[in-house]
């Protein structure tokens, strides 16, 4: 009894440690979206100051459809790696209650991860 005793604190401090490193983690990954989204905006602005400059020429010019196509492909882009960042900063909750369900009484199902 006394040797379960003395490994809780140490499964603790190993899991408190694990969660600290996880929200670096998340946390720098967070940051990276972020840099994403704003240099897709960045390249968006210019995309379509482009756009309006091309529709300036002749009415024939293939740039204006191709610009319009990296735009809405961009804008796509955007929405999905916003989705990413919605995802990632959900991610260290999730990991945090996994982490605290898996500090408990080890289940069943525990164990049977374990063995895989």
């Amino acid at each position: 009894m006394a040797d379960a005793a003395v490994a809780q604190p140490a499964v603790l401090t190993r899991l408190a440690d694990e969660v600290s490193g996880l929200r670096i983690d998340v946390q720098a990954l967070t940051q990276g979206l972020m840099l994403m989204v704003e240099t897709q905006a960045a390249q968006s602005e210019m995309l379509q100051q482009l756009l309006e400059a091309a529709a300036d020429g002749p009415v024939e010019n293939p740039m204006e459809e191709l610009l319009r196509h990296m735009t809405a492909a961009l804008d796509q882009l955007t929405a999905v790696t916003l989705g990413n960042q919605r995802e990632v900063a959900r991610l260290g909750q999730r990991m945090a209650a996994a982490i605290i369900r898996g500090a408990g009484a080890p289940t069943a199902a525990a164990a049977d991860v374990e063995e895989e």
